[in-house]
């Protein structure tokens, strides 16, 4: 379902928008998903994006697709 959700939204974009998205830096499972739709990381993200409510940050890499 994961698989059909992204290639849809891909497609709603189209081939010649660039996308990006965050995922947690630990996620290695959904990093490897994002890359197998032709995502690549290009970057951390800084932790003021990823901090909680608590404080706690959550460590997120930015990845895009051309």
């Amino acid at each position: 379902i994961g698989s059909q959700l992204m290639q849809h939204a891909l497609d709603y974009i189209g081939p010649y928008k660039p996308s990006q998205l965050n995922v947690a830096s630990y996620n290695s499972r959904a990093i490897k998903f994002y890359e197998s739709l032709g995502f690549k990381v290009v970057g951390k993200v800084p932790d003021e994006v990823g901090r909680l409510p608590s404080g706690k940050v959550i460590p997120e890499l930015n990845m895009r697709r051309d």
